[in-house]
């Protein structure tokens, strides 16, 4: 009988938890609700699209979300990408409440994740998590914080500190992924905190954020 500790799950567990119930739009809100809870004041997300080999209808390849929150620090953004780890857990400012699901949702669409994230005064962090099934990649793993700025083409989502983060190699949303219906989506979800006035308190106010 072996005495030392093993891996939670093995080289497949990533795959497997791929197949969880999140919706497109369900992961993409565990994203704004971090930004929310960073206190962002602007979020943007820049959508790119394309068609693939042998179909008709364009589909999204990689997702941007960009915001000018407070940032994380080395220590937040490593662990923003483990699975069931939250720094706002049963916080209620965003629609979530346990804000453990920004990564679980992210798999469920993607094989590659990036982020990006500066606090105020501080320098660039980045980190990634890279779930493909191929040979080299048997034991997926979050890699070491090292300090790397965005590309230029991408800091105009975030402010002077912020956090970026990509997901790349989409590859589980399909022909009905609509944008101008999730356009639609995210104002009908997030109408309480975006907006010059929004309800708080069941009154309508300014918004100061």
């Amino acid at each position: 009988m072996s005495t030392e500790k093993i891996p939670a799950f093995g080289g497949k567990g990533y795959q497997s938890m791929r197949n969880n119930d999140f919706t497109p739009e369900a992961a993409i809100a565990e994203v704004i609700d971090n930004s929310i809870e960073a206190e962002a004041k602007n979020i943007k997300i820049k959508i790119f699209q394309s068609i693939p080999p042998g179909k008709r209808k364009e589909r999204p390849h990689t997702i941007i979300f960009g915001d000018d929150g407070i940032g994380m620090d080395k220590k937040t953004i490593q662990y923003a990408l483990q699975v069931g780890w939250s720094s706002r857990f049963n916080s209620r400012k965003g629609i979530g409440r346990f804000g453990v699901g920004m990564t679980y949702g992210a798999i469920r669409v993607c094989e590659f994740v990036e982020i990006y994230s500066r606090e105020k005064g501080g320098d660039w962090l980045y980190t990634n998590l890279d779930i493909e099934d191929r040979p080299d990649n048997q034991q997926p793993g979050i890699e070491p914080v090292i300090q790397k700025p965005p590309p230029k083409e991408l800091l105009s989502l975030v402010g002077d500190f912020g956090t970026l983060i990509i997901w790349k190699n989409i590859d589980r949303i399909g022909s009905e992924f609509d944008i101008k219906e999730l356009r639609h989506w995210i104002g009908r979800t997030y109408r309480k905190f975006i907006g010059e006035k929004i309800v708080k308190n069941k009154k309508i106010q300014k918004n100061d954020n």
